[in-house]
């Protein structure tokens, strides 16, 4: 249900607010990945090209730096912890930890990418319109 309810509260302000679409489609795909039920390394591969796209036209605003460092450390913490795999089946410490300090710095990723959302908006001649 978060899921669900989550992206069409975020639908609604992208829409609503008209967000810059690549900002709007990263945000998105980064919601769904992050209150996924599971979430496996190969995900983090839909979120970085869309990232770089959408950053790379907002690199002026501070925003759009943060997140793509935080985007590049939760990458690298989720590297960290598939060569701690072998811990998963009795959820070791190290692998607990790197995978908690993933998590929290993904969703400190989101964060930054909904205030960057906040803070584009698509030109007029590319809006979206439903």
């Amino acid at each position: 249900a978060l899921l669900i309810v989550g992206y069409l509260a975020l639908l609604l302000l992208v829409l609503w607010r008209k967000t810059d679409t690549d900002v709007a489609v990263t945000l998105i795909t980064g919601w769904l990945v992050v209150v996924a039920p599971v979430l496996s390394p190969q995900f983090l591969i839909w979120i970085l090209p869309l990232a770089a796209l959408a950053y790379a036209q907002h690199w002026q605003v501070g925003m759009a730096k943060a997140a793509a460092v935080a985007l590049v450390v939760t990458s690298l913490f989720t590297r960290l912890a598939m060569e701690n795999y072998d811990q998963i089946s009795f959820l070791g410490d190290d692998f607990v930890a790197l995978i908690f300090i993933r998590n929290v710095i993904f969703v400190a990723w989101l964060v930054l990418t909904l205030s960057l959302a906040l803070k584009t908006r698509t030109p007029s001649s590319e809006k979206i319109s439903l």
